[in-house]
C-alpha cells in the first residue's frame, strides 16, 4: 500500500452569478428551515495609530500593510497597550485583524531594536497558514525573510539551532516548545534565544483549554523561569517576556490569560472592535444531527451547491473524523476533500494551498479547521448537529462571510434546540463560554514537574520554585515530590515511570499519559502517513475496522506495539461497508475517605450522589457490520491478529445511585432508564461548561464499588466521568448543578415533548430523588451503600495484569480468585503463578491492568461462577 495521495483535480464550472448565499442554497438543495437570523453589515472604525508606531517607516508600512493611514480601532488601542509595556489580550470576533496587532509590534521591534518574538499557535496548520502573513508583513517592511523560521516536528533536527540564531521570529507550536526547546535549554542556541525573547505571542488562546491548555499553563510559566535564569547566566537585561494573546470571544478573557501565563492582560474587548463584517445569514436547517443520515444530507447539499460556487467554497464541520471520510465520499468530487487531525502536515499543507488557490470548492472538517486559518473564500457553511458551545458555534461560524455576504447554517432536527431549553437565537446572541483550564490536576503536575526539575538542573541546578513568578496552587509541593527518592503517592510512581529520563519527549502536552500509534502499510514499509491516539484507535481504528484516510478505504490489520515500533497497519482496498466498534466501558468507583473528592457526597435513603475516585476501563470487543456483528473471541481462531483491544486509566466523576425500583435493575427496560438519564446529563455538563463530548462519557452498566472485600457490582448506579488519564474534573459540575439540569431537562421536556432528552416523567421522579438527599458529613455517617449481594467485579482467570510491589508493576499470570478473610472482612485474593513452580497470593487492590491480555469478569463466590460481564452496547 502506498501513501494515500490528495488527490486534487480543478473544476471550471460557472456560478449562480447574482445570487445571494441564501438564494443559492434553497435554489439548489431542498431544506427545511426551521429559524433564520439575518446579522446585518457592520461599518469600519478608525482610530490613527499611537505616537510609537508614527515613524516614518512604520506610517509606509502601516499603509502597505492596511491601505490606510489609519488603523481599526481595536489594532491602535491594543498597540497603545503594547507600546507602554502592557501584556495584552486582544478578544475581538474572527476576521477582526487581531494578528496584524501583535506583526505591528514585532517589526516595530524588528525595526527599533533587539529583541526576538516567539509566536505560538495551536496547530502545525494554523502556524503554516500564519507563516505566509508573516512573510507579507516582512516584505511591507523591506526586512529579509530570512528573519523568520517556522520550527515544528518536522523541521530536522540538525537545522534548529541554525534557526534560532539566524531568525527573530520563531513560529512554532507549543508541542515543539515542549518537547524540544525546552529540553535543549542549556544550549547557547537555545539560552541565547531565551535571553533576548521580547515578545511572546500566544494566538487563538481560547484553544489553549482542556488538557492541552492545562499543560501550557506549565509551559508558560516555564518559558519565563528559563528567560530570567538565560539572563542571568549571559548577564544581560533582566526585562520578561511581554505577552500578546489573541482569542476569540469568550466569557472573561483576562481571566484566562491569567490562568494560562500568571500575568494580569489588559483586555482589549470586542466593544472596541473596528472591523467591518459582510452581512451573514445564520439557519437551523432541519435534518439528521447523526450516524448515516446526517452524513448523506450534508453530501446531497455540498453536492448539489458546489457546481455553482464559482470562485466561492463551502466548508462543512462534523465532529467525527471518520464521518469527515465518509462524507467526502459520498460527495464522491475530487474538488471536495476532508481535512482533520491525524494527517501529516504535507497532506494538510496541500490541501490549504488549493483552498487558497480556488481549486478546491469545498472541505469537510473537523474542529481542526475552526481556528484562525484564513480562507477567504467560504461564503457556505454549514454544521452537522447544535455545535457543542457558542464558542464553537462563533468559530464555525466565523469562516465564512469574510470578504463577501456568508451563510451558515446548523443542520440538525426541529426540535434539537428546544432540547436543550434553547433557540437558535439565544445560541447566536448568548455570550461564548470561557475556556477551561484545570491547574491542579495531579497527572499534569506531577509531569510538569519533572520537565522544570531537568531545566532547573540544566541551567543553574537552583532549588526549589521560581519565586518571581506566580505558580498555582500545590504546585510547590508537587516539585518536591517529583525529585528523585522523594516520598510520593503510588498512583504517582507510573506516570514517573512513563517520563523515565525523557519526560520533555515522554510527556507530550495533548495526552500526558496517552500512547499514540503511527498508521502505516501492513506490508511493512516505515513511512508513515497519519497518527492516531489509543483513545481513538479504540474507537476507529481496531482490528477489522474499515478506516478511511484521504478519502481511500483501508482495512485494519494489525496492531505492533513493541518498544521500537507502535503502529497500527492498515491494507488499501477497493471499497469496504463501515464498521462499528463493540464498546464496554466498566467503572470502579471508590467511596473510601481518601477517595471522595474534597468531602463532596450526599447521601439519603433512597440512594447517593458524590464526586468519586474512579478507575476505568474501555475494551474494543469486536465490531458491527450492516449484515453482521463479529466478536474477536470467534475472528481470532482463523486469523491471529483480530484481538481485542482495550484502555484503562485513573479518572474521576460523579455516580449517581437511585435505590428505587424505576431505576435499579437488570433488565433491559431498567438498563434503557439509566442509559437515557446518563446521556441527558452528559449531555446538559458539556453544553453548560463548554467540554468536549469527547472528554466526558458515561456507564450505566459494568459500574462497580470498591468495598473492603473487592469492587462489588451495583445495577442501581451510573457513573458520568472524564476520558481523561488523571481527570480534569470536567465532571465535577455535575455535582453542584445537578438539581440546575434537572429542572432544565424538565422544562425542556415541556417544550420538546416525546423528542426530549429525558421524558418529563422521569424529570419529575429525578427531583423526588434528589430532595430526599442531604450532605454527607463524613464516609462513616453516610447510609451504607446497596451492594448487589455476592457479586464482584474481577480480573477473569488467566488474565496478564501488572502486581505492585515496591512501587513496580511486574507482570504476571492470575490463576484463580479466592475470598479471604483479613481482620474483621474478607478480601478479594488471587493466586498467581511468582515463578516457574512457585504460587504466590495478591489482593485486588494491588493488581494494574497492563498491555492488552486481560479482562473483566462477575465472580460469586458462593457457588464459583465466573461470567462475562453483560452484552457490550
Amino acid at each position: 500500500m502506498t501513501k494515500p495521495a490528495v488527490a486534487i483535480t480543478p473544476k471550471a464550472e460557472a456560478a449562480f452569478e447574482g445570487s445571494s448565499p441564501l438564494e443559492l442554497v434553497l435554489n439548489s438543495a431542498t431544506i427545511e428551515i426551521v429559524s433564520q437570523i439575518q446579522i446585518p453589515a457592520r461599518e469600519a472604525r478608525y482610530r490613527a495609530p499611537p505616537a510609537a508606531f508614527q515613524t516614518n517607516v512604520l506610517r509606509t508600512w502601516i499603509h502597505t500593510m492596511v491601505g490606510s493611514k489609519d488603523l481599526r480601532h481595536h489594532q491602535s488601542v491594543a498597540l497603545q497597550a503594547i507600546a507602554a509595556g502592557d501584556d495584552v489580550v486582544v478578544a475581538t470576533a474572527t476576521a477582526s485583524g487581531k494578528s496584524f496587532i501583535f506583526q505591528a509590534a514585532t517589526i516595530r521591534e524588528l525595526l527599533e531594536g533587539r529583541g526576538l518574538t516567539l509566536a505560538l499557535y495551536p496547530l502545525k496548520a494554523l502556524a503554516a497558514d500564519q507563516c505566509t502573513h508573516w512573510i507579507r508583513s516582512l516584505d511591507a517592511a523591506g526586512l529579509p525573510r530570512s528573519l523568520l523560521a517556522e520550527i515544528n516536528g518536522d523541521t530536522p533536527m540538525n537545522e534548529r539551532a541554525d534557526l534560532l540564531n539566524r531568525a527573530r521570529i520563531i513560529v512554532a507550536t507549543p508541542d515543539v516548545i515542549h518537547s524540544w526547546l525546552m529540553r535543549q535549554v542549556a544550549t547557547p542556541a537555545v539560552r541565547g534565544f531565551l535571553a533576548r525573547l521580547r515578545y511572546l505571542v500566544i494566538d487563538e488562546a481560547h484553544a489553549l483549554e482542556g488538557e492541552l491548555g492545562s499543560n501550557c499553563a506549565y509551559l508558560m510559566r516555564r518559558i519565563a523561569a528559563a528567560q530570567a535564569r538565560a539572563q542571568r547566566f549571559l548577564g544581560t537585561s533582566s526585562r520578561p517576556v511581554q505577552i500578546i494573546g489573541a482569542t476569540a470571544t469568550i466569557a472573561n478573557p483576562a481571566d484566562h490569560m491569567h490562568r494560562l501565563t500568571g500575568r494580569h492582560c489588559t483586555v482589549v474587548a470586542d466593544v472596541d472592535n473596528g472591523a467591518p463584517a459582510a452581512e451573514r445569514t445564520l439557519l437551523h436547517v432541519d435534518g439528521p444531527a447523526h450516524g448515516a443520515g446526517a452524513e448523506r444530507f450534508a453530501a446531497d447539499v455540498v453536492r448539489s451547491l458546489t457546481p455553482l460556487m464559482g470562485t466561492a467554497a463551502v466548508i462543512v464541520f462534523h465532529d467525527s473524523r471518520q464521518g469527515v471520510e465518509r462524507i467526502t465520499r459520498l460527495i464522491g468530487r475530487d474538488d471536495v476533500l476532508p481535512y482533520r487531525s491525524g494527517y501529516e502536515a504535507s497532506d494538510r499543507r496541500q490541501i490549504e494551498v488549493a483552498l487558497r488557490n480556488g481549486t478546491l470548492r469545498g472541505v469537510v472538517a473537523t474542529s481542526a479547521l475552526e481556528l484562525g486559518i484564513d480562507i477567504p473564500q467560504f461564503a457556505i457553511g454549514l454544521t452537522i448537529g447544535v455545535p457543542s458551545s457558542r464558542k464553537t458555534f462563533q468559530q464555525r461560524a466565523g469562516r465564512v462571510g469574510r470578504t463577501r455576504p456568508g451563510l451558515f447554517a446548523v443542520i440538525a432536527p426541529a426540535i434539537s434546540f428546544a432540547q436543550l431549553g434553547s433557540s437558535l437565537e439565544e445560541f447566536q446572541a448568548g455570550e461564548a463560554e470561557q475556556s477551561s483550564l484545570y491547574l491542579d490536576n495531579a497527572s499534569i503536575q506531577f509531569a510538569q514537574a519533572r520537565c522544570l526539575l531537568d531545566e532547573i538542573d540544566a541551567l543553574d541546578g537552583e532549588s526549589g520554585l521560581p519565586s518571581d513568578i506566580e505558580w498555582p496552587d500545590g504546585f510547590a509541593r508537587m516539585l518536591e515530590m517529583a525529585k528523585p527518592g522523594a516520598a510520593r503517592p503510588r498512583a504517582l510512581d507510573m506516570i514517573a515511570a512513563i517520563g523515565a529520563d525523557g519526560p520533555h519527549l515522554n510527556y507530550p502536552l495533548r495526552h500526558v499519559c496517552e500512547t499514540n500509534f503511527s498508521l502505516k502499510d501492513l506490508r511493512g514499509s516505515s513511512e508513515r502517513f497519519g497518527t492516531i491516539g489509543h483513545h481513538q484507535a479504540i474507537r476507529e481504528a481496531y482490528p477489522g475496522a474499515t478506516y478511511f484516510h484521504l478519502r481511500q478505504a483501508c482495512k485494519i490489520r494489525e496492531w505492533r506495539s513493541t518498544s521500537f515500533d507502535r503502529s497500527i497497519r492498515l491494507e488499501h482496498v477497493r471499497s469496504a461497508e463501515p464498521t462499528l466498534p463493540l464498546l464496554r466501558k466498566q467503572v470502579n468507583a471508590s467511596r473510601t475517605q481518601e477517595d471522595v473528592i474534597e468531602q463532596r457526597e450526599m447521601a439519603g435513603d433512597r440512594g447517593y450522589l458524590g464526586e468519586l475516585q474512579m478507575q476505568i476501563y474501555e475494551s474494543v470487543e469486536g465490531f458491527r457490520t450492516a449484515r453482521a456483528t463479529l466478536l474477536y473471541k470467534d475472528l481470532r481462531k482463523t486469523d491471529a491478529r483480530m484481538t481485542r483491544k482495550q484502555r484503562d486509566f485513573a479518572s474521576t466523576g460523579v455516580l449517581i445511585q437511585i435505590s428505587e425500583p424505576w431505576f435499579a435493575g437488570s433488565s433491559p427496560q431498567h438498563i434503557e432508564t439509566r442509559r437515557t438519564v446518563a446521556r441527558a446529563f452528559k449531555e446538559m455538563l458539556t453544553r453548560d461548561q463548554c467540554v468536549q463530548s469527547k472528554d466526558i462519557d458515561f456507564a450505566e452498566t459494568c459500574v462497580a464499588i470498591q468495598h473492603p472485600s473487592g469492587p462489588v457490582r451495583v445495577d442501581d448506579a451510573i457513573c458520568i466521568y472524564d476520558t481523561i488519564y488523571g481527570s480534569l474534573r470536567l465532571s465535577a459540575p455535575l455535582f453542584d448543578r445537578l438539581p440546575v439540569y434537572i429542572d432544565r431537562l424538565g422544562r425542556a421536556a415541556d417544550v420538546a415533548g416525546e423528542d426530549a432528552l429525558l421524558p418529563s416523567a422521569l424529570a419529575t421522579k429525578l427531583q423526588q430523588w434528589f430532595e430526599h438527599l442531604s450532605k454527607a458529613t463524613s464516609p462513616a455517617a453516610s447510609p451504607a451503600i446497596v451492594l448487589k449481594a455476592g457479586e464482584y467485579q474481577i480480573f477473569a482467570p488467566g488474565s496478564e495484569v501488572g502486581v505492585i510491589s515496591k512501587g513496580q508493576a511486574h507482570e504476571r499470570r492470575l490463576l484463580e480468585p479466592q475470598l479471604l478473610s483479613h481482620a474483621d472482612h474478607d478480601v478479594v485474593m488471587y493466586r498467581y503463578e511468582s515463578s516457574p513452580g512457585v504460587n504466590a497470593w495478591v489482593p485486588h487492590e494491588q493488581l494494574q491492568a497492563t498491555g492488552q491480555n486481560w479482562k473483566l469478569a462477575i465472580w460469586t463466590p458462593c457457588d464459583g461462577q465466573i461470567r462475562a460481564l453483560e452484552a457490550v452496547a
